[in-house]
């Protein structure tokens, strides 16, 4: 699986596009998010910790577009069939083999 990612800093959006690493071939449907934990605001004696969800999935040219909080250091890329790929944020293009 390969991903290219792009920020653009002023919005905090991140864009890309995920594909086969072996074939080029875009992958439709792939999985992209990011995981923030807060602690729970209910009264409860486990301390427990919530982990709230952000992301989207491609669409049909493999292509997204993601909304995410500036500190934002990484993304979660994932689809059925193959390794999920943990991809760090940079500022510019990235290609991941």
């Amino acid at each position: 699986m390969a991903a290219n990612i792009a920020l653009a800093q002023q919005k905090k959006t991140i864009t890309g596009k995920i594909e086969d690493g072996n074939t080029s071939g875009s992958i439709a449907g792939a999985s992209i998010k990011i995981e923030t934990q807060s602690v729970s605001t209910k009264t409860d004696l486990t301390g427990i910790i919530e982990s709230v969800s952000v992301g989207t999935v491609t669409d049909k040219d493999g292509k997204f577009i993601l909304e995410i909080p500036a500190d934002t250091k990484s993304v979660l890329v994932s689809y059925p069939g193959y390794e999920s790929r943990l991809i760090q944020i940079t500022e510019g293009k990235l290609n991941i083999p």
